[in-house]
């Protein structure tokens, strides 16, 4: 069942959409949402009963409405690359007679991000760790717990 989005939600966000199934639609969603959830990378917490990162009922309406939006983007995502795009593998470079491709495509699909944006809360959690946005502020200490070990580094922070 899913759980950040509905159908409603997906066939106001997505022009056109009809939706045959609702039972195999409600599983494109709920792949979606392993997919949005996935973009938001490094967040430690699941829900008990739905196995996701965040609970929707625990943030604002703003924020879940953000959430709801994302989802509907990657559920957009997937239609439009077809399931098969996240099945099979892809190859950083591919080379034919005549033509060369280099580089991959997103698992998430790009809006997803752009709508994630819309929430400063949700965009801290999709940040990715390499750079350390939103980094706790222990981060530096715990990096660094050696006397005789390199000089602590410094991270931007959003705060």
């Amino acid at each position: 069942m899913p759980t950040y989005t509905d159908k409603d939600a997906c066939l106001a966000y997505i022009e056109g959409l009809t939706v045959a199934d609702d039972a195999a639609f409600d599983r494109k969603i709920e792949k979606a949402e392993r997919d949005v959830d996935r973009a938001l990378g490094l967040y430690y917490g699941r829900d008990d009963v739905t196995g996701l990162k965040i609970d929707p009922t625990t943030l604002t309406q703003a924020d879940a409405d953000v959430l709801s939006r994302a989802t509907c983007a990657q559920v957009e995502y997937r239609i439009e690359m077809g399931e098969a795009f996240f099945t099979r593998p892809q190859f950083a470079t591919v080379q034919g007679p005549d033509y060369a491709t280099t580089g991959t495509l997103p698992y998430v699909g790009p809006a997803v991000m752009r709508e994630l944006e819309q929430s400063p809360r949700l965009l801290r959690l999709a940040a990715p760790w390499d750079d350390h946005r939103g980094a706790p502020p222990w981060d530096d200490f715990a990096r660094n717990t050696d006397a005789d070990g390199p000089e602590p580094r410094s991270y931007p922070t959003n705060r």
